[in-house]
């Protein structure tokens, strides 16, 4: 039994007390690769904060915490490394409208990937076959920075094929089906509408889509209609950061 009374005793438990409150508060961006991030960490971002990025002027979550957030998903899913985000953490943007996308494989596991998107304890499921998959724009070799993100919202209740002309008109670029997962993996888009993957074509002339099916769940799926929803638009970036 130890005696508290006794100095050297009760400074050494509240030494070994202090030590170990610090080191689990060590920002978790300086762990390394080796150490598997808690769910604490990572947990997926709330609808609230999410439209407080893409349906809000005021932006409490500071972009170096946003980019760490997204690099603390990707890591725990064994999509990104440590290294893949380390060219980026000085050139991020002011704006908090980016997504930190690792490199593309060079083969898409569409069941997979789609088994990390999450909604209401029901994880997500592939309805496309990867073979008759194909990017129409370039893909960077490589992780990237997806900069002046518009999720989607904007082009509401548009056709795909006007949205395709719309995004090449403005200049900017659409997503791929990777980019389009990545985003739904980090971020909850598909609470507030679903996604025309417009970089992308599935099969002949389809567009990859993704959304929540009738039971919810999130589905990747194809659609070769040419009409407008209020609940579909077409997500895009105006640039891209590369290594």
């Amino acid at each position: 039994m130890y005696n508290l009374k006794t100095p050297s005793v009760f400074w050494r438990l509240a030494l070994w007390y202090y030590q170990n409150e610090f080191l689990d508060l060590l920002f978790f961006s300086q762990r390394k690769e080796s150490d598997m991030p808690t769910e604490q960490t990572i947990r997926a971002m709330t609808d609230a904060e999410y439209e407080v990025i893409y349906g809000s002027p005021i932006e409490p979550r500071a972009p170096a915490d946003l980019f760490d957030y997204m690099v603390e998903r990707l890591v725990s899913a064994k999509l990104a490394t440590y290294e893949h985000a380390d060219s980026f953490r000085k050139r991020i943007p002011s704006n908090r409208r980016f997504i930190f996308v690792p490199p593309e494989p060079t083969t898409l596991d569409l069941v997979h990937l789609m088994s990390l998107i999450e909604f209401r304890g029901k994880t997500g499921q592939n309805c496309l076959n990867a073979a008759n998959l194909k990017n129409l724009i370039e893909v960077i070799q490589g992780p990237c920075l997806l900069l002046d993100v518009e999720d989607g919202r904007s082009r509401l209740k548009v056709n795909p094929v006007r949205s395709r002309e719309t995004i090449a008109a403005e200049e900017r670029i659409p997503y791929t089906t990777f980019r389009g997962i990545i985003h739904a993996f980090l971020l909850p888009v598909l609470r507030h509408h679903n996604i025309d993957i417009l970089g992308s074509q599935c099969d002949e002339k389809g567009v990859p889509v993704l959304c929540l099916n009738h039971e919810e769940r999130p589905t990747l799926s194809g659609y070769w209609g040419g009409s407008a929803n209020s609940e579909w638009g077409a997500p895009s970036c105006g640039s891209i950061l590369v290594v």
